[in-house]
Parts: structure tokens; sequence; C-alpha cells
């Protein structure tokens, strides 16, 4: 008989999350929050279990990718401040495996551009009047969240906040700015300096650190004015390389 294909690889919205997010829903603690007596965590949990059990059932695309997405993410936001570590840290590995996945793609909210030295007030305005996406306000309400949650967490939960931090901060496809990526940053530097789980946890976190800053530094890079010698390093190297003038007739 032929082989059997291979199974297909595991999707980390549809395989890995609607377990992670089910254990969230059973340790979320009952909260009201509003006069319709519900409550906003286990509310989420259901919704994005909804989305997922209705595309399985019927066996095509029900909900998109983007759908699932936005319903992990507020999952994980509420999560973030819901108190309990039991419902807290199966979301925030459900951050980590949608951010390391590629899945959860955008930014968040960058910063308002700042006028240069021309006074480039007519750029400065464009910038100013493009409002953000609700994908970024929702990353960047959601890099708060969890950065809050790692600054007061148990160890396990700062160890959960590091690596969910570090796959959306360094994500090819996701890309933290603003104020979202000062604060991934100084949460960072929280668990590195004040670890609740000693030595190892803040090795831990001083390596997602400088793993970080690498990469921002490498996107960065590009936008950055060169430096006196490497510019005229560049000059030379164009000169040597155009074809001398024609000589004169």
């Amino acid at each position: 008989p032929p082989p059997a294909p291979p199974p297909a690889p595991a999707s980390a919205l549809r395989d890995v999350l609607p377990p992670l997010i089910d254990r969230c829903l059973r340790e979320a603690p009952w909260t009201f929050a509003s006069i319709a007596k519900k409550d906003p965590l286990k509310e989420a949990c259901r919704h994005f279990i909804a989305l997922a059990a209705a595309e399985s059932a019927l066996g095509s695309v029900v909900a998109t990718d983007d759908a699932l997405v936005d319903a992990a993410i507020e999952v994980t936001r509420l999560a973030c401040g819901c108190g309990a570590k039991a419902a807290s840290e199966p979301a925030l590995d459900a951050l980590d495996a949608i951010a390391a996945s590629g899945d959860l793609r955008g930014a968040s909210v960058r910063w308002a551009k700042a006028l240069d030295a021309r006074g480039d007030a007519e750029d400065a305005a464009e910038e100013d009047a493009a409002s953000p996406s609700a994908r970024e306000a929702a990353v960047s309400e959601l890099v708060a969240a969890v950065a809050k949650c790692a600054e007061g967490g148990a160890a396990s939960t700062q160890r959960a906040c590091v690596r969910a931090l570090t796959s959306t901060a360094t994500s090819d496809v996701l890309h933290l700015r603003g104020d979202a990526l000062a604060t991934a940053t100084r949460a960072l530097v929280h668990v590195a300096v004040a670890a609740a789980g000693g030595d190892a946890d803040q090795c831990a976190a001083k390596a997602s650190l400088t793993r970080l800053i690498n990469v921002v530094f490498e996107r960065a890079e590009a936008h950055f004015d060169p430096t006196p010698a490497a510019a005229a390093e560049k000059g030379s190297e164009s000169s040597s390389s155009s074809p001398p003038p024609p000589p004169p007739p």
C-alpha cells in the first residue's frame, strides 16, 4: 500500500490556541464589570472558542485568521489584568504561540512625528492626521497589559510574560514601535533586574532584552543618517567605480 501522507503541520490558531483558551476560561475568576452580569474575560474566551469550533464543525474556513487573532488578543489583554495566574499564563502562552508562528501581524501605534530641524510642519500634520488602525490600538493595549502583568506577577507568570514579549517584539511580521516598544523594553529591564524567580530568570530576561535591542537596531539601521566617515567612504567608492570622464576634444 502507498505510504500514508505526512500529517499537516499544527496550526497555532486552530490547534494550539483552543486548549489554552479553554484553560483560561475554566480558571478565570468571576468578576462582573457591567450591569449585564457578564464577565468580560469569560465572554472573550467563549467568543474565541465559538469561532474556532464553528470552523472545525463545518470543515471549512468560517472565521478568518484576523478574526481569531483579534479574539486571542482580547483574551490575553483581559487575562493579564484578572489577577489569577492560572488564567493569565495560558493566555500568555497563546500570545507567544501566535507571535512566534507569524499569525499575529501588523504593528503598534507609532509616536507622532516630531518637527525636524527644517520645521517640516506639513509632513508632521499628515502624520498626526493618520489615526491608528484597530489592530494597532489593540496591539498597543495588549503590550501594556502584558508589561504590567510582568512587573507584578509571580515567577512563572514573569517567565510567560518574557516569552510573550520576546516573540512579539522580535517577530518579522509584527513591528512594535512608539509607546508599545518602550513599554516592552521597560518590562524586560524590570525582570532582568528584579525577577521573582532569581538569577536564572534574570539571565533569561537579559538575553531577551539584548535580542530585542538588536532587532530594533537592525530595523532602524536603514533609516539612520550615515556618519561623516561612512558618507565619505561611500562617496569615494562611487567615484572610483564610475567610468573616467571622456577626453577633451
